[in-house]
């Protein structure tokens, strides 16, 4: 067990989700033959045309038995039917990762192209409670600032606010089939997607919303699907306009029998920032990467990934490199729990003319979220705790600083 924590302690679950999974099975008939009656009661349910009432069965089933492969086998046909294509989704996915014919195999695969290249409209939803503003420990708040020739000691004054606030993440997907561009083995679709993302709380030096939209073309086959899309978003911070950004992004992905896929993006956007016309410029990001699933229950992956900034400002000009290793694993209970980590190098081109030390900076970071799966709240939410750790090391130690939040949340589930 690993008995660390924070960052350490999320890449040593990542580690332990190589590890062979073992639940407990059925131990005597009268119990093998409970189990079987209710998922016969589930599918029974589903055919009969009501996917919302079979869910919770299917659920509890699997949170007794994650590896029963029929159980989630239904579970993602329960969502599709049910029109919760996330959901439906990620158990597909998951069910490639198991032992199947290949007829089934090929259907899954069928099914997964069909929610990518879905039409008509569906909403996602995410909202948690979480402490605001603060939550940075800073090494210190002593700097040396260059005055002409001299170096003189300076204090930087820090926003000391903290409260108790939402973060929320809200987007809708309306979507249209181009028949013009779609054949018997791709299918093409107009998609536009607004969303809105970030925290709120009182006082308003700790609100910042995300707004903005995307439009493109969704190419999809029956193993991949390509997004070609044009991104809008307006940033602000304290009720005041920060920055706007517009640009393109490319999304790939490829997606094999055995469950494991392999994905890249590529995004290129101007930005003019409303603050400081310093800040102008361009960015350029990619990521490129592969996740495997491993019996139904578990996957594991890894990705590298890089940002390139450019401003009119060229001490604020930096490029970004790193790399990621993320998974999740399916435990009895209906919990769920997913982990990432990270870590990053950021160059700056110059070094500010006002700081004697070297800015460069190496970050590193993870996420921990645990999910109680098979408890619906309001008829419609999934509850979670997640937490989240970094550290930044910089050449100025008035910039190297670790953080940690807490946050407690739902996430739509119908």
């Amino acid at each position: 067990m690993c008995k660390l924590s924070g960052f350490a302690f999320i890449v040593c679950l990542l580690a332990t989700m190589w590890a062979p999974a073992s639940w407990a099975q059925p131990a005597d008939r009268d119990e093998r033959a409970a189990l079987e009656q209710r998922f016969r009661t589930a599918v029974a349910i589903i055919d009969a045309d009501r996917p919302d009432v079979a869910i919770p069965i299917l659920q509890s089933i699997l949170a007794q038995y994650p590896t029963l492969t029929r159980a989630r086998q239904e579970l993602a046909r329960a969502y599709f039917n049910n029109r919760q294509w996330a959901d439906a989704r990620r158990e597909f996915v998951r069910v490639l990762s198991t032992d199947l014919p290949p007829d089934v195999r090929n259907s899954v695969l069928k099914a997964i192209a069909w929610i990518d290249a879905r039409r008509g409209f569906d909403w996602q939803l995410d909202l948690a409670v979480t402490r605001l503003g603060g939550g940075r420990e800073y090494d210190t708040d002593a700097i040396n600032v260059y005055f002409g020739d001299a170096v003189l000691p300076a204090q930087i004054n820090r926003v000391a606010e903290q409260a108790w606030g939402v973060t929320y993440d809200m987007s809708a997907r309306v979507a249209t089939r181009v028949d013009e561009l779609s054949g018997s083995r791709v299918v093409t679709t107009l998609v536009f997607t607004p969303f809105v993302y970030g925290d709120y709380a009182e006082p308003d030096v700790l609100q910042d919303t995300t707004l903005g939209t995307r439009a493109g073309l969704h190419v999809v086959r029956r193993q991949t699907t390509m997004v070609f899309d044009v991104l809008a978003e307006q940033r602000h911070v304290a009720q005041h306009r920060y920055e706007t950004s517009i640009g393109l992004e490319y999304r790939y992905e490829y997606r094999q029998p055995s469950g494991l896929r392999l994905f890249g993006a590529t995004r290129f956007a101007d930005i003019d920032n409303h603050q400081n016309d310093n800040l102008k410029g361009h960015m350029t990001r990619v990521r490129l990467g592969l996740l495997q699933g491993f019996g139904g229950t578990r996957s594991l992956g890894g990705a590298i990934f890089g940002e390139w900034r450019h401003t009119a400002r060229t001490f604020d000009t930096y490029d970004r490199l790193g790399l990621s290793v993320f998974g999740d694993i399916q435990l009895d209970r209906g919990i769920g729990i997913s982990a990432s980590a990270y870590v990053a190098w950021r160059d700056y081109s110059v070094p500010n003319i006002l700081y004697v030390d070297d800015p460069d900076e190496v970050e590193y970071g993870g996420t921990l979220r645990v999910e109680k799966k098979d408890l619906i709240l309001a008829s419609r939410f999934t509850p979670y705790i997640q937490v989240d750790v970094r550290r930044n090391d910089s050449g100025i130690a008035a910039f190297s600083y670790i953080e940690s939040n807490w946050s407690f949340g739902l996430e739509k589930a119908f």
